[in-house]
């Protein structure tokens, strides 16, 4: 059995697990998403841009944006 849940969710031109998500900072147009180092490494696999040393990445597609305040939204415990 599994110690954490699985929410992948596709950000971009990749899959995030969402439970593996530390920090997200929103900045004027972008979000940065910052994420533990067993992420990173899977995250930053095949994808076309790697993550880098901080273990974050930026999504500026507005699309996408809207998609993890959303995610956020629906699954905010508090």
């Amino acid at each position: 059995m599994r110690a954490r849940p699985y929410a992948f969710l596709r950000i971009g031109p990749r899959w995030v697990n969402m439970c593996m998500v530390t920090d997200i900072e929103e900045h004027e147009d972008e979000l940065r998403i910052f994420v533990t180092s067993d992420m990173a490494r899977l995250a930053g696999g095949d994808a076309p841009e790697a993550i880098d040393v901080a273990r974050r990445f930026s999504v500026k597609d507005p699309k996408d944006i809207d998609r993890v305040k959303r995610w956020l939204m629906l699954n905010d415990e508090d």
